[in-house]
């Protein structure tokens, strides 16, 4: 039987958290439209992040320790909602565990970002080679 392999550019990373193999992360950063949910996904973010830090300010300026806990929490959880809409449910269970940790999330998606940069240049350089 013939056969024909194709590759679609799908990166396995295996996800080390606290020292222990806790699993596979698989993303295509080549596939033009994951990019597009991790390009949005991370504007998102931004925007999020800023909303964050104002809201934080004005928790700071008062003494509600619970108040300031449950909104960390809500954003936190905001943040795994959106990495499962760019990679899939569970997803996030996979990479981060049920830890609640912001920095975590800002680790991953800008360990991510040098994938997506390097699979975006070689499209443009590839195409930029078939116009000339």
């Amino acid at each position: 039987m013939n056969e024909l392999h194709i590759s679609t550019g799908a990166v396995r990373l295996d996800i080390i958290r606290d020292g222990e193999n806790v699993g596979v992360f698989k993303f295509n950063p080549k596939d033009i439209s994951e990019a597009q949910r991790y390009s949005e996904v991370v504007t998102e973010m931004e925007k999020k992040r800023v909303k964050y830090l104002e809201k934080a300010k004005t928790l700071d300026a008062g003494n509600d320790i619970k108040a300031k806990i449950d909104f960390l929490a809500e954003y936190v959880k905001e943040m795994r909602n959106d990495i499962d809409k760019i990679y899939g449910e569970g997803t996030s269970d996979l990479v981060f565990g049920d830890t609640l940790d912001i920095d975590m999330f800002f680790d991953f998606i800008e360990g991510l970002a040098p994938y997506y940069k390097k699979a975006s240049s070689e499209r443009t350089a590839k195409y930029k080679k078939q116009v000339k």
